[in-house]
């Protein structure tokens, strides 16, 4: 288990969670299965809001056939589920969608870094120009992944434009972009069945107690999420020549002496890697590469179900 790269869906599908668990205990990165067992039913729970939220993206979009591009490490879950969407192979749909590794650590410095990774994934002052269509999809709040993308790439360009959308799970009244529409039916249905759920968590704190809006729920859930590495904090370019993203270093593997990042990258002190912490904050770093695991290969399950497709395409095309 390369603890420093995320697997890809592809890799994932071809696990059980046998495989991850065995895996775990070997190198004694262990999971509390009482608190792994309340996420797993929020995950569960959570996963036809997430299918609708697909749906949406895919019918206000995918008649343009734009590029999708989801912020990691919050959007990594509707990553998965647009992976999944596209092996029913409508309109090439899997070669279009992009995780761009990027933080707010990273907004701050090595501009000329980042715009080379950019354009490593297509990101390019031309296609803010002159398309084809960029989407652009984060949790929350107000849009500023998207708005230093711009600043970096297209500084002279403004946002939204018809070239390029941003969406996002849960958006702030001061955000200039677009909130992802859950139908009605959805929210009404699943509302109570997530709360539940949720106030029986390790993130009721964050995600639950008096909420009651389904977007800020499940964009609660993506925040807090086990993550399967640290957040992304340096672009650099490869032997191979292409441009990727540094995590930072996974602080349970340091104490296992295992050598994760050949750079030394800084460390996040406020990283969390049991799923018993105490959460103090809705974008606490969360980093249990097994959980993580779980999660992903169960979206990839969910996703990958030829019935999640038709009912996607179907209601879309009616």
């Amino acid at each position: 288990m390369d603890l420093a790269r995320r697997p890809t869906p592809e890799e994932v599908v071809k696990l059980s969670e046998q495989n991850i668990y065995g895996h775990a205990k070997r190198i004694r990165y262990l999971i509390c299965p009482e608190d792994m067992e309340k996420i797993c039913l929020m995950h569960q729970n959570l996963m036809p809001v997430v299918e609708n939220a697909i749906r949406f993206l895919i019918k206000e979009n995918d008649w343009e056939r734009p590029d999708y591009y989801f912020f990691a490490r919050d959007c990594e879950l509707l990553y998965d589920a647009m992976w999944g969407i596209g092996q029913a192979g409508e309109r090439d749909l899997t070669k279009r969608i992009n995780l761009v590794k990027l933080s707010m650590f990273m907004c701050d410095s090595q501009s000329e870094e980042n715009k080379e990774y950019f354009k490593e994934i297509g990101i390019t002052q031309e296609r803010f120009k002159k398309g084809p269509k960029m989407v652009f999809v984060d949790s929350g709040f107000i849009g500023s992944m998207f708005s230093y993308v711009r600043r970096i790439v297209a500084p002279e360009t403004k946002l939204p434009n018809e070239n390029m959308k941003g969406y996002l799970v849960s958006r702030s009244e001061r955000s200039k972009f677009t909130q992802i529409e859950l139908n009605k039916k959805i929210r009404k249905e699943y509302f109570r069945k997530v709360r539940k759920k949720i106030d029986n968590s390790v993130y009721a704190r964050y995600t639950g107690n008096k909420i009651k809006d389904l977007n800020l729920i499940l964009c609660g859930f993506m925040q807090l999420m086990p993550k399967f590495t640290g957040r992304y904090i340096e672009a650099y370019q490869g032997e191979d020549g292409k441009w990727d993203v540094l995590p930072e270093a996974n602080n349970f593997s340091l104490i296992l002496k295992e050598k994760v990042l050949s750079n030394g990258s800084r460390l996040d002190d406020e990283q969390i890697n049991s799923l018993q912490a105490e959460i103090c904050n809705i974008n606490a770093s969360i980093v249990n590469p097994p959980a993580s695991l779980i999660l992903q290969k169960r979206t990839l399950d969910y996703f990958l179900n030829p019935n999640v497709w038709d009912r996607i395409y179907y209601r879309i095309k009616k």
